[in-house]
Order: C-alpha cells, then sequence, then structure tokens
C-alpha cells in the first residue's frame, strides 16, 4: 500500500514537471509588469496601467504577448480619456505586428476614436474600409449595421438602401453578404416597399440557409409577417414551414432548439385558429406545439388554447383529457388553476381562476 501511494505521489510530481516544461517561458519581468498593470487597472488608476502595460509590451518575449499589453494599453488610455495615446498606441499596434491577434480589433477601435473624438467623416471612411478589408472579423458585422443606420440616420431608408447596394459587389461572397441581403431587406420594409422586401427576406433565407445562416430564421419570420399583413394567410404559413423544416428531429443527435420554432409553430397554430378560422387545424398545430417543442415556455398555453377550441367544438372527451394534462404536467401553471372550470370533473384548485382567464373560458372578447 505504501509503494503503491509512494508511486502515484511520484507520478503526479513527474505530471507537473512536465507540464510546467512545456508551459511558454514569458519572462518574470514581462509578468511582473503585466501584474503591476492589473493592480492599477483594478483600482481605477487608468494612465499607471496603461504605463505599466507599455513597459510590459517592452519586456515580453512572444509577439503574441506584446500585442495583447499593447491593446490593453491603448484601452487604458482610452478609460482615462486620453485619445491621442490611445490611437497612437492603436496604430503602433498595427504597425508593428499586421497580421498579430489583436490588430483587426485595433484597426475598428481606431475607426471608433475617429468617430467619436476626431474626424466623424474620416472616422465613417476608416470604419468602411476596416469592414472591407476584415469581412471574418467578429465586429465587421455590428459596423456594417452601423454603418447602414447612420446613412439612414442622415437620409432616411432610401439613403440606407443606397449605401447597401454600393456595397454589395464588395461584401458578394464574404461573411457579411447573408447581413447586406437580410438588412436590404429589412430598409426595403421600413420604406414600405412591402413587396420587395418579402422577396428579399426570402432571397436571404434560402442564400444562407441553416446551419451556416445566423438570419435564416428571422428572415423567414418577417416574410411571413408581410403575408399576414397582405393577407396571405396561406403564404405566411408555407414560410413559417420552411423556417421549420431546418429543426432536426428530437433525439440525441438533435440541434439546440432556436428561439423561431416554437414560435413559428404558435404562429401557425393562431394564424388557423384567428385568420383561417379553421378549428381543426389550429388545434392539430397547438398539439404539435406541446408535443414537438418541450423546451418552449408556450406548451401550458398551448394546452390552455387548445382546450378552448375544443370545448367551442363540443369535444368534452378531449377538453377533459387537457384538463387533467394541465393538471398532471403543468400545476404551477396560472391555467392549472382553471382546470375545474374546464372540465367539471376534474379536481378544483386551491385558488380560483383568475377572472381574465374565466372571460377567455366563456369566449368573451376584450372589452367586453
Amino acid at each position: 500500500m505504501i509503494a503503491a501511494r509512494s508511486s502515484l505521489r511520484a507520478a503526479a510530481i513527474a505530471a507537473t514537471i512536465a507540464l510546467a516544461g512545456c508551459a511558454p517561458d514569458r519572462g518574470e519581468a514581462y509578468l511582473l509588469s503585466f501584474a503591476a498593470a492589473e493592480r492599477a487597472f483594478h483600482a481605477g488608476r487608468f494612465p499607471e496601467a496603461a504605463r505599466a502595460w507599455n513597459d510590459a509590451a517592452a519586456k515580453a518575449r512572444r509577439v503574441k504577448d506584446r500585442d495583447e499589453a499593447r491593446f490593453l494599453e491603448a484601452r487604458c488610455y482610452g478609460r482615462a480619456g486620453m485619445w491621442s495615446q490611445a490611437r497612437a498606441t492603436y496604430q503602433r499596434l498595427a504597425a508593428d505586428s499586421p497580421a498579430g491577434p489583436r490588430t483587426g480589433r485595433a484597426i475598428f477601435e481606431l475607426a471608433d476614436i475617429e468617430i467619436e473624438h476626431g474626424d466623424a467623416a474620416r472616422g465613417w471612411v476608416m470604419l468602411d474600409e476596416a469592414a472591407r478589408k476584415l469581412p471574418k472579423h467578429g465586429l465587421a458585422r455590428s459596423a456594417v449595421r452601423r454603418m447602414i443606420q447612420h446613412a439612414e440616420d442622415a437620409g432616411g431608408p432610401a439613403a440606407a438602401l443606397a449605401w447597401i447596394d454600393a456595397h454589395r459587389a464588395a461584401f458578394d461572397g464574404t461573411e457579411l453578404d447573408e447581413v447586406i441581403y437580410y438588412e436590404r431587406a429589412r430598409a426595403l420594409e421600413r420604406a414600405g416597399r412591402k413587396a420587395e422586401a418579402h422577396d428579399g427576406f426570402l432571397a436571404s433565407a434560402r442564400r444562407h440557409p441553416y446551419p451556416l445562416g445566423g438570419l435564416a430564421d428571422d428572415a423567414f419570420w418577417h416574410a411571413a409577417a408581410i403575408d399576414e399583413e397582405r393577407g396571405q394567410f396561406n403564404e405566411a404559413i408555407a414560410h413559417l414551414r420552411e423556417l421549420l423544416a431546418a429543426r432536426e428531429p428530437g433525439g440525441a443527435w438533435a440541434s439546440y432548439e432556436r428561439p423561431r420554432f416554437s414560435e413559428a409553430q404558435l404562429r401557425i397554430a393562431l394564424i388557423y385558429r384567428d385568420k383561417l378560422e379553421d378549428h381543426a387545424a389550429a388545434r392539430r398545430e397547438l398539439e404539435r406545439l406541446y408535443a414537438e417543442h418541450p423546451t418552449t415556455i408556450k406548451r401550458d398555453d398551448a394546452v390552455w388554447n387548445e382546450a378552448l377550441l375544443a370545448r367551442q367544438d363540443g369535444d368534452t372527451q378531449t377538453v377533459c383529457k387537457l384538463a387533467e394534462r394541465l393538471l398532471a404536467e403543468f400545476p404551477e401553471s396560472r391555467y392549472a388553476r382553471c382546470a375545474h372550470d374546464l372540465c367539471p370533473t376534474a379536481p378544483a384548485a386551491k385558488r380560483p381562476c383568475a377572472d381574465y382567464l374565466l372571460r377567455e373560458l366563456r369566449g368573451e372578447k376584450k372589452g367586453d
């Protein structure tokens, strides 16, 4: 036993030494200056922290460490409102390390400084150039949206569309292609050009489908909303179903549940109920929401609304079955208190059903 414990200790020590040998040698002088900068930063002494990070950058043995220290130095100058020093530090970082891990961020930060604290017109040009040069950067999407909003603030939706159309070729095939297509449809919608916006949303969703397209769900959703506005309810349902078609089946290999999935399923049910007045279809779609979307917070709403439709249809057996489901699966739901009011054979709750839910149950409209 003692020999075994000694062997385990020896193995642990050997592993620790091996790991230490794999760790990069960043240099004690660099680490001391970096730690001093962090202490000053957390104490709110930003100019002091900037000087300490400058010292750390000078002592760094790796380009990555030097760039990180230089970036933090510039951020500290920004915190202190020392914009000329921040600008100079970002410029130095970009000049010394054109392909470094922090250079892209530095380029976008330089544009921001110019917009907010220098020559704004020049800053917007710099931001445009940054997005064109670095379309894969994490800040490029927000930069494009900012520029579209800036154009719209200056000249309305027509100016936003003009900006987008002037940049479509530059961003074609890049990470920003989807943003351009989607934002163009949004600008058309704001301009009141609903038919073009509808087609634009569909083009965006189909050009950049899930899983690579991050805006496909929203694009289908907006297209369906325009269909509803125009009274084209079956078209709206078709586009919501197209949104849902990308949803993978349940089970171990299912994709995560995206927010628009349950929203789209519920919207389909409500269109059948409120627009097409098709109770059978609405009940079917509400049941699908309950059964196929187990993580949504709308499941108890689906059960309640399905029960109301069944009650209007005189389907007492289904009403009681759904009342039992509310009690068994959603005991904390506001609707569970109304189970007895739905079905007299269901047990009465300790607290009464809310008045507004009783009015819904009786079929009274708001304001009655």
